[in-house]
This record gives C-alpha cells, structure tokens and sequence, in this order.
C-alpha cells in the first residue's frame, strides 16, 4: 500500500497536481495512523517503536492524511534498513517556531556525500543484506511533501549507527 500510496503522490507530483487538503491536525493522531500502517511491518522484524517527547503537542493546519503518508514513509524506511528485532526511535519535539519530528533507525547510516541526493527520484540504498527495498519514491515524497507545508527535511547521522531522518513544520 505505501508503495502505490507513493506511486500515487509522485505521479501527481510530476503532473503537478500535487496538492494539500489542510485542516487543524494533531500530530498525535498522524503518529498513530503512521504506526497502525506499518505494525504488521514492525511485527515482523522483531522491532518496536520508543517514541519520545508527544507530551501536549500543538494542532497544526496540515493536510493529515499527506503527513500520515510521511511518517509512515520513514517508519518503513527505518525499519527496512535496521536490522531485525532493533528498536526504532520516533521523537517529536515542539521548539519555538516549529515541530520537529525524528526517525532514528540502527541500519548502515548514509554517508555525508549521498544525504541531499537520497531525497531525489529513483534513489535507493541497499540494505545490509544486500536486498534493495522500493523503487527510490519514499524520500522524494517525504520532501516534497513537507516542503509544501512549508517545513524542512534533512537526515543526519545517528550516534552508535544509523540514520535519524528529521522534518521540521511551522507551527504558524
């Protein structure tokens, strides 16, 4: 389903028909559709989620079901490329222009060079076991999609392994 979810939404991308429905959103509940998406996935591979930081989060004006789309993106992502039975750490944090969510897995990590380009069309990583997972349109619809609310996206590494993939959303 996210893969067709994906195909979908880049398909309007390219067409440029991609658009936004925004309404007053709870990220609380986007986490929670994320996570119902991709629990067989997790169920699985032996992995839990350790999310931090949810507390009282704002409501944004968000199209939910674009960000829903997003969360579980990087969900899949994390837990393709972390090895079986290895938690995956979500953290959502309010700073004081914006919300700042994070997706931290234990896989391989990507190395400096290749962090602007794994947001681009068709760009896939192996994983450890030399499988490679999708077709490369995940990270470009994550990007394309929280830049059209505005927000930022980047990946940086993850200290002891791994790859924390972040988006940031204005909260006004």
């Amino acid at each position: 389903q996210t893969l067709v979810n994906n195909l979908l939404a880049s398909s309007s991308i390219e067409a440029g028909q991609f658009s936004l429905y925004q309404q007053p959103t709870g990220l609380n509940q986007v986490l929670e559709n994320a996570l119902r998406m991709v629990q067989p996935l997790l169920e699985r591979r032996r992995q839990t989620l350790i999310v931090g930081g949810t507390g009282l989060l704002p409501t944004l004006t968000a199209d939910p079901a674009r960000l829903t789309q997003v969360l579980a993106n990087l969900l899949v992502n994390a837990s393709k490329y972390s090895p079986a039975g290895k938690p995956i750490d979500v953290n959502l944090v309010q700073q004081p222009q914006t919300l700042r969510v994070s997706v931290a897995d234990r896989g391989p990590g990507i190395p400096p060079a290749e962090r602007e380009s794994i947001f681009r069309r068709f760009v896939r990583r192996e994983a450890n076991n030399g499988e490679q997972y999708g077709v490369g349109l995940g990270l470009f619809v994550v990007k394309t999609t929280i830049e059209a609310h505005g927000g930022r996206v980047g990946v940086d590494e993850r200290p002891g392994g791994g790859s924390i993939f972040w988006f940031e959303l204005p909260l006004s």
